[in-house]
Formats: structure tokens, C-alpha cells, sequence
């Protein structure tokens, strides 16, 4: 294992035991790469998976969302995986066995979707009850956020499978978390933000962590030397990698002489051949620097073992017993009850007529949306859940009340597309011809798919309502966009609209 750090091989030997083998003479390889090819492996080759090159036996790396369970490639439907209770609820266990033994089996999890690294665990703390992302970190405590991600990343890690910890640093809101500025002291940093990342990087030596969108005083983070250097890999010892989140990539020379290693998703934005040959042909950039990014994401890839193991497996569901066991457990010991009037719990269906529930009981809330979102192997809602175990002998009332969501729900029931199956049918096209370059049918309005220089898109299915009478129709665009129904435009904005 020459080439590598002392600090490296030490935690690689932790890890993998005596099956470092395979690993080759890291700087040695570096060198007998072109720039070219030294460029493509600072930025990912696709969604999930970095770039491999063949001819001197570098492997792909496949990432998976996380951090309560290993999604896959896609983000809609796709192979089933486990669905783990949330980090805020296994926060409210306190318990540090726990939190590892959940670690182990998400890294289980992960294998079987092909993947080397999972993306989570996620620390940042709860500082405003509207945090979107609250449910998916640990807690408002710094404490308790670094204890419990600590035994999370072990157990991943004790697997052989890289956990990667995020979001680097102070994002602990979503509300405009590409733009916002962060501005806050030094001890206020330390104290509170960075905490649980110093608790979880010194105790569990994470493979990876994952930088954040936002500007911390006024520098993105991607592109801060203070911390991705001077905090991270000279404060706290860090050795492992530092990958953007997903488009978080702000700059070019910058993020890499700040120490960031990898740029995802791919293709790339800011790590493209032309825009790191212009930055080091203008001197902002050297290809020392960029050997430096690339040996890095190279360590990554000997810590996974992937030089030994190079393939990358076909997903596939692992639908374990001993998975479920423990999500049942994680779940009953993160419950908190914070009221039983009158003892109604635990509910006795004889002392009882009815039963009313409100809101969204009819629902599968098992999880979070984003990162946290999961094709469960088993869903049942609440409303289910209660009629299942209490039969006949409760009455069950059920009104959705007043709506709280700002959009309507996605249009996925009683859609086809143009073949007649569920879902709808996408068509790319790259200039104003009516050829599309992809047509594509997908059960779900979300596709994963990679065309760099499109032009346009269009989504079209085929609705029939189960009621006559009027309907609304919602939808959000960043683009020039327009609305049509039987071929007659019904809608469009003056300015792109998100949702």
C-alpha cells in the first residue's frame, strides 16, 4: 500500500483486516495519468457513480442516498430496501448500541444496491422548529448529534461500506440554503455548528464528508480553505475525502484549492476539462493541486476495498427478518409520549366506540422526502394500521382536514402514458425539430435522465378523473413553461415559478 499515509493505512488495516492487496502505488498511478483523465476523476460520471479508467485499473465508486435507508439509483419506485425510523427518532433513544447495530444494517443495505458509500449520516442541529430537513439529523443538541452519528459511522463503516457525513457546515435550514449567507462568530461556530462534525470526525473517522450548499461568512463552503483545510484536515486530523452535495459545486480553482476533492453529480458543471485547463493555464490552478483532489478520491476508493472488488453488482432487495426486528425496536425506542390524558393509552378497543383521525392518516408517511426517501419493502398507513389491528370492534371517522401542503398532490393516480401504462411519457429534445432525442415512459414525474444541452421537454399522459365537476391543476417550473389540455394551452407563466 505504498503511496498512501501512514494515518490512512492504519485505519484502512482497522477496517479491511489484511485484505489490502490489491491496493496499488496510489502516487504511482496518479502519475501515469493524462490531465484529461486526471480531470474526470474530480467530478462524478453520472448521478450515483464516479469515473473509472480501464487502462490503468481504476474502479467506479457508486454512491446511495441514506441516512435511514439505501435507496438505489432511482428515486422513485425502483428495488425495494429497507425504511430505518428517522435520525430524530433515533436521537430520542439516547442510545449509542443501538445507533451502531442500525449503522451495520444500513450498511447491508447498501450492498445490496451496489453501492460503496453511503450518503449520510446527516448532524446538522435542529435550530428552528420549520427546519425542512429537521426529522433527517439527530437533534438540536451538539452533543448528542456527535455521540450517536459516532456509533452510526462505525457501524456502517465496520461493514466495509464508507459513511459520509453531512452537510458541512451550518446548514441547518432550507429555506434559501443555495443562496443564504450564514454569518455567525467564531465560538458560536465551534461551540454549537461544528460540534457534532469535531465529536463524529474524531471518534469515528468518517471515509467521507459532504460540504453544504450555503455561504458560511460570506465564502461557500465548497470552497472554504478555513474549513475543509484548516478545521477539518489540519485541526481535526481528517483523512478521508470531501464531496459537494448534489450541485453544490460553486467554482472551479477555488473548490479545489480549498481542498475539495469531488464534484457531484456528473457530468460536471465546474470541473469540466476546458474550465480546469483555462484555470491553471491563467495560474489559479495547479495539476499538483489536482493530483493532490485525485489521490484523495483514490484513498476513498482503497478504504471500500473496490480496487480488490471493482464490479459494481445489480441491485436487488434484501427484505431481511433480523431488518425488520430492529426497525420495529429502533422504532418503539425512539417514541417519545409527551401526553395520556385520562390514560386513553394504551387503547382498550372495549372502553371504546370510535376513533377519529385527522390530517394525513391515510398516507404512507414512513419516511422523509429528499435524500430520506425510500421504496419501503412493506407500507401501511395509520389509518390502515389501526383498522388492521382493531378490526371491527373500533369504529374508525376519518376527515383530511384543512389542507396545510402548498401544492397539490403530484399527479401519479389514474395517469397513463402513451403506450397505456401508468405514469407519464418524457420526451427530450435539443433544438426545434419534432424529433426527440429520448422518449422515455416512467411511472413517476421524477426521471433520472442525463442529456447535457437540451432545449426542451415535454411530459404528457392521459387522465381520467373518478368524479365529474371541476379540478385544479398545480404544477412548478424553473423554465419557460406552458400547460396544455387536449391540445389547448391553458397555461403559461411569465417567469419561471418553482414549487
Amino acid at each position: 500500500m505504498a503511496g498512501i499515509s501512514d494515518r490512512l493505512k492504519q485505519l484502512v488495516a482497522h477496517t479491511m483486516g489484511s485484505n489490502t492487496s490489491a491496493a496499488p502505488d496510489l502516487p504511482s498511478l496518479v502519475s501515469k495519468l493524462t490531465l484529461e483523465k486526471k480531470v474526470s476523476l474530480l467530478a462524478g460520471k453520472d448521478f450515483w457513480q464516479t469515473h473509472s479508467v480501464d487502462r490503468v485499473g481504476i474502479p467506479t465508486l457508486k454512491t446511495s442516498d441514506g441516512p435511514n435507508g439505501a435507496r438505489g439509483g432511482l428515486f422513485k419506485g425502483g428495488v425495494t430496501s429497507a425504511c430505518f425510523p428517522a435520525c430524530v427518532s433515533l436521537a430520542a433513544s439516547f442510545d449509542r448500541s443501538l445507533a451502531q447495530r442500525i449503522g451495520k444494517a444500513l450498511a447491508q443495505e447498501t450492498r445490496t444496491k451496489g453501492a460503496s458509500v453511503l450518503l449520510g449520516p446527516t448532524v446538522c442541529l435542529h435550530r428552528d422548529p420549520r427546519g425542512g430537513r429537521n426529522f433527517e439529523s439527530f437533534s438540536e443538541d451538539p452533543f448528542l448529534a456527535g455521540e450517536l452519528s459516532s456509533e452510526y459511522i462505525k457501524g456502517v463503516q465496520q461493514q466495509g461500506v464508507g459513511a459520509t457525513i453531512k452537510h458541512y457546515a451550518v446548514n441547518e435550514s432550507e429555506t434559501k440554503r443555495f443562496t443564504i449567507d450564514c454569518r455567525l462568530s467564531q465560538r458560536t461556530l465551534r461551540e454549537i455548528y461544528l460540534k457534532p462534525f469535531e465529536i463524529a470526525v474524531k471518534k469515528s473517522d468518517p471515509w467521507a464528508v459532504m460540504t453544504s450548499y450555503n455561504l458560511i461568512n460570506g465564502v461557500h463552503a465548497d470552497a472554504s480553505e478555513f474549513f475543509i483545510t484548516k478545521v477539518l484536515r489540519e485541526e481535526w486530523k481528517f483523512p478521508g475525502m470531501v464531496m459537494s452535495d448534489w450541485g453544490g459545486t460553486n467554482s472551479t480553482a477555488e473548490s479545489l484549492n480549498a481542498g475539495h476533492d469531488l464534484e457531484m453529480p456528473g457530468p460536471p458543471n465546474k470541473r469540466t476539462f476546458e474550465k480546469i485547463s483555462a484555470a491553471i493555464k491563467e495560474g489559479k490552478l495547479t495539476e499538483e493541486t489536482l493530483d493532490k483532489r485525485v489521490l484523495k478520491n483514490l484513498e476513498l476508493l482503497v478504504r471500500c476495498d473496490k480496487f480488490a472488488h471493482p464490479e459494481v453488482p445489480e441491485e436487488k432487495a434484501g427484505d431481511l427478518p433480523e431488518h425488520r426486528a430492529l426497525i420495529r425496536e429502533a422504532g418503539a425506542e425512539g417514541m417519545v409520549l409527551l401526553k395520556n390524558e385520562n390514560n386513553i393509552l394504551p387503547i382498550q378497543p372495549t372502553k371504546l366506540k370510535s376513533i377519529a383521525m385527522l390530517g394525513l392518516a391515510k398516507e404512507f408517511l414512513g419516511h422523509g422526502g429528499g435524500s430520506a426517501a425510500v421504496n419501503a419493502h412493506h407500507k401501511i398507513t395509520a389509518y390502515d394500521a389501526f383498522q388492521e389491528t382493531l378490526g371491527d370492534k373500533v369504529s374508525l371517522k376519518y376527515s383530511e382536514g384543512a389542507r396545510i401542503l402548498r401544492n397539490l398532490k403530484p399527479l401519479s393516480e389514474n395517469v397513463t402514458d402513451d403506450e397505456g401504462k401508468p405514469g407519464f411519457t418524457c420526451r427530450l429534445y435539443t433544438d426545434d425539430s419534432d424529433t426527440p432525442i429520448v422518449s422515455n415512459q416512467s411511472a413517476s414525474a421524477f426521471m433520472s435522465i442525463e442529456r447535457p444541452t437540451l432545449k426542451s421537454v415535454t411530459l404528457t399522459a392521459t387522465f381520467k378523473p373518478t368524479t365529474s365537476g371541476s379540478h385544479y391543476v398545480s404544477f412548478g417550473t424553473v423554465a419557460n413553461t406552458k400547460v396544455s389540455i387536449n391540445d389547448e394551452e391553458i397555461f403559461r407563466p411569465t417567469a419561471p415559478q418553482p414549487t
